[in-house]
């Protein structure tokens, strides 16, 4: 199996991809990024990945090298050359190399880079007996200092979050906002269900809109699962019925276990009928 990386439309094996030192990018976390993977061999939720890319590039005021099209016509061009059975794919666009200085106007050409690797996704076990997930004491960037809602390559926040998770023996780390109310993991979105209601934060809490939560969200109106985005506190989750996190690589991951709080059965009903209902819609998908 393979490993890629495109930069600018050239390909190369890892070990002689490289990009500029000035590059704004590499010198300030200046960029934005997606994370796509493939489902039976084709690339899975594409558009909706190309439409959160397009909003990131918004918000930072960064423009794109090439448009969308011509993006995902790439994306599939090095997906293919690698030729793995299942692939995950991360779409870098940087500001592009410039003089040593804040100014975004310092650097004049965006640039790309899709690093193309074999999908490692979690393993079967995990879906049939859910994962151990922790809450961490730092907070989530709140929205009015780097937005959450913007997938930039500035991910300081998320590793520290993570390097707490690791202490508490977890496979993921959930944030708090500044207010205390729950907001999302360091690579996930989290749900909790009481009382038969599916609960997730609201996007003002500060947290980014994840394309497997959208999926979750919409596949739960169609199976006809009350549901509410709303703000709640981490006491309400350690009261929660059931509890999973949503991810691009991930799908939807039933948890078992929220700082020391045991849920059971696992999965949980409500998180069993999501799990089949986006297994349904990758298969037809």
């Amino acid at each position: 199996m393979a490993q890629l990386v495109n930069i600018d439309g050239k390909i190369y094996p890892p070990e002689d991809a490289k990009i500029p030192i000035f590059d704004h990018g590499f010198l300030y976390g200046d960029n934005i990024y997606e994370a796509v993977r493939t489902h039976r061999g084709k690339l899975f939720l594409l558009d909706r990945h190309m439409e959160r890319l397009q909003n990131s590039a918004r918000m930072l005021h960064l423009s794109l090298p090439l448009s969308l099209d011509q993006i995902k016509d790439e994306i599939v061009r090095t997906v293919e050359a690698a030729g793995n059975p299942e692939t995950y794919v991360r779409l870098i666009i940087t500001r592009g190399v410039g003089r040593i200085g804040l100014d975004i106007d310092l650097s004049s050409k965006p640039s790309y880079i899709m690093i193309v690797v074999p999908l490692e996704p979690p393993p079967p076990s995990y879906y049939k007996d859910g994962v151990k997930i922790a809450l961490v004491d730092i907070r989530r960037n709140d929205r009015l200092s780097l937005n959450p809602g913007m997938k930039t390559g500035n991910l300081l926040n998320n590793v520290l979050g993570y390097m707490e998770t690791k202490k508490e023996n977890a496979y993921e780390g959930i944030f708090c906002n500044i207010a205390g109310y729950v907001t999302e993991g360091t690579v996930s979105n989290v749900f909790i269900v009481k009382n038969g209601q599916l609960i997730t934060p609201p996007p003002d809490a500060g947290l980014l809109l994840g394309v497997t939560r959208g999926l979750t969200l919409e596949l739960a109106a169609e199976q006809k699962i009350p549901l509410k985005q709303r703000n709640f506190y981490p006491t309400e989750m350690l009261e929660a019925d059931e509890c999973f996190i949503t991810s691009t690589t991930k799908a939807i991951l039933p948890v078992r276990e929220v700082s020391n709080r045991k849920f059971s059965p696992m999965p949980g009903p409500i998180t069993k009928k999501l799990m089949d209902a986006y297994h349904h819609f990758a298969e037809e998908d």
